[in-house]
């Protein structure tokens, strides 16, 4: 069992790695986006016209172009990230024996202040039971208040 936590472990930490990675791309892009921003503000300040209009048209539609490739790189890590993490909790044997917790790419974490609504619970429940037509006795003694 111990070499199996470790190497959950392992895992987890790699995944935390691959997170902050992730973060720090995002960090730069939008510090990325900032300077360019910047850059065609200054740039249009600096001339006006139609020349200036239509060199601050194209350099838009590059850096579109150029954030929209980034995004791919960026989305297709997070799906990496992802993928890994519920392969981890599928076939790790340490993860069987979790219960009652949220994991969120392989790390536990807190989920919504929603879900911890006893009110919202309930009418999951009461909307669950009335929509799949179950009577009092197709559910859960003392479950059913409809």
């Amino acid at each position: 069992m111990d070499k199996e936590k470790k190497i959950v472990e392992k895992q987890i930490a790699d995944t935390v790695d691959k997170r902050r990675k992730l973060e720090d791309i995002h960090i730069e892009l939008i510090e990325l986006n900032r300077q360019k921003a910047s850059i065609l503000n200054s740039y249009s300040d600096a001339w006006q016209g139609n020349l200036a209009d239509n060199t601050i048209r194209k350099l838009e539609d590059e850096m579109d172009a150029e954030w929209r490739e980034t995004r791919k790189h960026v989305n297709a890590l997070e799906d990496q990230l992802i993928t890994e993490a519920l392969a981890n909790m599928m076939t790790e044997p340490l993860y069987g024996e979790i219960t009652g917790k949220f994991i969120d790419r392989g790390t536990e974490k807190l989920s919504s202040p929603l879900s911890y609504s006893e009110s919202n619970a309930e009418e999951l429940w009461e909307k669950s039971v009335e929509y799949t037509g179950l009577t009092p006795n197709e559910t859960l003694p003392n479950l059913l208040t409809i």
